[in-house]
């Protein structure tokens, strides 16, 4: 997310893909804690499309904002999304960073 002055938001749409051969299903959306959060409050976040199942070779957008109240040197996070695969209850992460300033 780079640097960003505290008291604002900050979103990303990040791509989900769907590379297996039969949908994914019992999808959700975990581990964002503050300062980030699913935009708007919930997953997949204002502007996301993911549901509960994700079909074969198909994807949806989540959206997650950075929203630093306090000036930190880095606010690491991990974006976990559950599924299941067909046969077990999978995670797929993604590490987020960002770095909060006073504003000007």
């Amino acid at each position: 997310y780079g640097t960003r002055p505290t008291g604002s938001t900050t979103s990303h749409t990040f791509v989900i893909t769907n590379s297996g051969g039969i949908t994914a299903t019992a999808m959700a959306g975990l581990g964002v804690n503050a300062p980030y959060g699913f935009l708007g409050g919930a997953y997949p976040g204002t502007g996301g499309n993911c549901g509960s199942t994700l079909a074969a070779g198909s994807n949806c957008n989540i959206v997650v904002a950075y929203m630093p109240s306090v000036a930190s040197p880095a606010d690491n996070d991990t974006i976990q999304i559950d599924y299941n695969n067909g046969v077990i209850a999978q995670s797929a992460l993604r590490d987020v960073t960002g770095i909060a300033v006073t504003p000007g």
